[in-house]
């Protein structure tokens, strides 16, 4: 089921190809008329009971498209598609349902109407080179089966049929390829859809057609294709019967052989004479023979020529066509009468096209809102932020976002500064930077009290060993006097009590120098004590990195709305374009003629007139095409691309002649009347105006002639 697709679809439809490339209004009308849409993977994008009435334009995603096609009893894999293609429009434009379109992935896309989506893809140059130049192959395989149902030819599926024609097909428009349709005389032209056709009718002409797209199958590529195999006769009819005499030999008898001979030579010399003669005559009589033979067909080849005058009567065959408003407007002027005849491009009428206000006005309110969007994005930049007025939420997030950024900023770097002084500063951010001083105060003093404890119990344990570093000094004094008194005696005892006293010395000596080493290391320690000053150098450091991130984040967010600011005035350049051209196509528009010929009948129409597009305005004869109809049996001699003239009575009653070249078309009754179709067109002729036929024909041959004169002869 389908769902609200991203905000940001517009800028998806901008970045994808073709509608990139494409014009800018016709791209904002698309966008106009569209909605967003997304289908998760397998879900079908439309209903298959009914000929779609959107076309999904394709942004992000892939699908695989299927139809159920004529003869065909399940549905036939047409193509696969991704961003940028379009589904649902041929099946759109040939009103057929059966369509079947799925999901192979999550696919994002737009909903377009489709009859703005093919009015688009006309009037789009890049769009109709895309989409409009290659034939379908669901195009070519609804207008096969109609051909073949048409001729009633019993084919049950055209599927082989279609893959021999699939490249040798062509797609046209109507009136746009007029041209070249007619030009085209080896197709079969079979209309895909349009504006007053129907799917799989042949083209007829544009007769009351206010669009058409056909589809031109190659005559004799489909005559063959649809030629069915004949079985082969039986070999043995092919078989040669030999004549059984044919091979017989017959055999001479030597000895009558010999005996021949013998004759031969006894006759001799009167026999070979006789054999000259009758040579030489012979011989003569066939030279006579070849002379007359010769003569006789010299004779034959050697026309008589008659002039006969032949009586008919002119008829006109031309085909007259509707000549319609074109577009819905208002009647302004009206150029063309009956009787009246008219050049290819003269105008025939003048239209004021309707201008659609409601639509006018919901594109002007698109573009103040644009405008409005854009403008408020660009104060944020600048640093004069405009009033929000029904900012969407998106921007309205990013401005708030921008905003604390800024405020940010500017509370780091007045902390990394030192003060609340700085200017630019709100009371609020003041406040803030104060708060972090105070704290940075409150945290410095208690760090001082506890120090001072600290400070304070490491001078007591000084203290006590400070005075125990003296006992300690005053014990080894008293030991070193008492070895100096041992060492000036000379006796035994006493060299035995200085070895005692000297051991005893050292270790005092020793446990001065530990007392002095606590007391020493007491003394670094409480020197130590004291509150770093660093503290505030780190802060600031600190400070630096947050103040980095915070220009980090105010760059993706000044950056986002720069891009939002220039897809704002984008939408609104392109809807001024829309409007411009709205009211360019509002003024008054001339319907010109597209075929020169005959105006037969002009419709009471009046000026001010509200007319739509098929509105009928009059009827027009486009080709001054003439015929004349003569009986058969007066135009049995005459020979396709014979020259001939004809005798036509002026419209001041002289005559004219004009030369002609024979040209035979159908007839109603061929066994009653001849047909012939005329080069030359004159304003002043009228059905049913006496002709007359002259021209010069063969009767026979000379040798015809010579018989004749035998004949009357004798």
């Amino acid at each position: 089921m389908a769902v609200t697709a991203p905000a940001d679809f517009a800028k998806l439809l901008f970045r994808t190809e073709p509608f990139s490339k494409m014009d800018s209004t016709r791209r904002f009308q698309l966008l106009s008329h569209a909605r967003s849409t997304r289908f998760a993977q397998g879900e079908q994008v439309f209903s298959e009971n009914e000929p779609p009435a959107d076309v999904c334009i394709l942004l992000e995603g892939n699908v695989c498209v299927y139809a159920d096609l004529p003869g065909e009893k399940e549905p036939v894999f047409l193509e696969g598609l991704g961003p940028g293609a379009c589904v649902g429009w041929i099946s759109a434009l040939s009103t057929t349902a059966g369509l079947r379109v799925v999901a192979t992935t999550e696919v994002v896309g737009l909903l377009v109407a489709a009859p703005v989506f093919l009015e688009a893809v006309r009037r789009d140059t890049v769009l109709r080179e895309v989409f409009f130049k290659q034939p379908k192959k669901d195009e070519i395989w609804r207008a096969t089966a109609a051909e073949i149902e048409r001729r009633k030819l019993g084919v049950g599926s055209p599927r082989h049929i279609v893959e021999k024609l699939n490249d040798a097909c062509v797609a046209r428009e109507w009136p746009e390829d007029e041209a070249a349709i007619a030009a085209d005389k080896g197709r079969l032209w079979v209309v895909s859809g349009g504006e007053g056709v129907k799917c799989g009718e042949r083209w007829k002409g544009g007769a009351g057609v206010s669009w058409a797209r056909l589809i031109g199958l190659p005559t004799e590529q489909f005559g063959r294709a649809l030629t069915v195999s004949r079985i082969s006769p039986p070999r043995e009819s092919l078989k040669l019967f030999r004549s059984s005499s044919a091979s017989r030999v017959v055999k001479k008898d030597p000895a009558h052989s010999t005996s021949d001979s013998r004759v031969q030579k006894a006759q001799g010399e009167p026999a070979a004479k006789s054999r000259g003669l009758v040579r030489a005559g012979v011989f003569t009589l066939f030279v006579i023979v070849l002379a007359i033979v010769g003569v006789v067909a010299w004779a034959k080849k050697q026309p008589v020529a008659e002039s006969i005058a032949i009586q008919g009567t002119l008829v006109f065959a031309g085909e007259s066509r509707n000549i319609n408003a074109a577009f819905e407007g208002t009647l302004i002027e009206t150029r063309i009468q009956a009787g009246q005849h008219i050049e290819r491009g003269t105008v025939i009428a003048v239209i004021r096209p309707l201008f659609d206000q409601a639509r006018a006005g919901e594109i002007a309110a698109t573009i103040e809102r644009s405008r409005m969007q854009a403008k408020f994005c660009e104060g944020i930049l600048a640093g004069r932020p405009v009033k929000p007025n029904a900012i969407p939420q998106e921007i309205a997030d990013l401005a708030r976002d921008h905003a604390a950024r800024l405020s940010e900023l500017r509370v780091f770097t007045a902390i990394q500064r030192g003060g609340a002084d700085v200017t630019g500063l709100g009371e609020d951010e003041r406040r803030q930077v104060a708060a972090h001083f105070a704290a940075l105060r409150d945290n410095r003093n208690d760090r001082v009290i506890s120090t001072a404890r600290d400070i304070e119990a490491r001078r007591e344990d000084l203290r006590e060993a400070e005075e125990a570093l003296r006992d300690a000094q005053s014990e080894l004094h008293v030991q070193t006097e008492a070895y100096a008194q041992l060492r000036a005696d000379k006796n035994d005892d006493a060299r035995e009590e200085y070895a005692v006293a000297q051991r005893a010395l050292a270790l005092l000596k020793r446990g001065v120098s530990q007392r002095q080493e606590v007391v020493n290391r007491i003394r670094k320690e409480i020197a130590g004590m004291s509150v770093p000053v660093e503290a505030e150098g780190k802060n600031t450091q600190q400070g630096s990195e947050q103040i980095q991130s915070v220009n980090d984040a105010l760059a993706f967010i000044e950056k986002r709305l720069r891009e939002q600011s220039i897809a704002m005035r984008q939408i609104a350049e392109e809807g001024e374009n829309t409007l411009k051209q709205m009211r360019a196509d509002n003024a008054p528009r001339e319907i010109q003629a597209a075929q020169r010929g005959l105006v037969v009948e002009a419709a009471p129409v009046k000026n001010g007139t509200l007319v739509k597009a098929d509105t009928f305005l009059g009827r027009l004869v486009t080709h001054q095409a003439w015929q004349v109809h003569c009986r058969a049996t007066q135009t049995a001699r005459l020979e396709p691309r014979q020259a001939f003239t004809l005798v036509v009575p002026g419209g001041d009653g002289s005559t004219i002649r004009l030369p002609e070249i024979l040209d035979l078309a159908s007839a109603d009754d061929p066994q009653d009347r001849v047909v012939l179709r005329l080069q030359a067109a004159r304003d002043w002729w009228r059905d049913g105006m006496p002709v007359r036929i002259e021209a010069t024909v063969s009767v026979g041959t000379l040798l015809d002639q010579w018989l004749g004169q035998i004949g009357a002869a004798r």
